[in-house]
């Protein structure tokens, strides 16, 4: 634990070191790697194409009318996500 202790304390008082650019770099650095961590711990459960159908999400939008083409709201969605996310 001293180890890690040491770890920290380094990676701190380095910090003033790093030029501004850098410091940008190391807040994308550890949010990648607390995500990684987040998905470690999770773990993932599948379900069933019954459970699916039986889910209230199947359907949530049959009534909206300012959709369209579903499939292709879902893509463009998943789209913005991702270049949110990702950059």
């Amino acid at each position: 634990m001293a180890n890690v202790e040491a770890m920290k304390a380094y990676i701190i008082s380095s910090l003033d070191l790093l030029p501004p650019e850098s410091l940008e770099l190391l807040k994308e650095f550890v949010a990648f790697l607390r995500s990684r961590v987040a998905e470690e711990e999770e773990p993932v459960r599948k379900g069933t194409a019954e459970e699916l159908a039986g889910s209230p999400l199947v359907g949530l939008w049959a009534d909206r009318e300012d959709i369209g083409d579903s499939v292709e709201f879902v893509r463009k969605l998943r789209e913005q996500i991702e270049r949110r996310h990702y950059g």
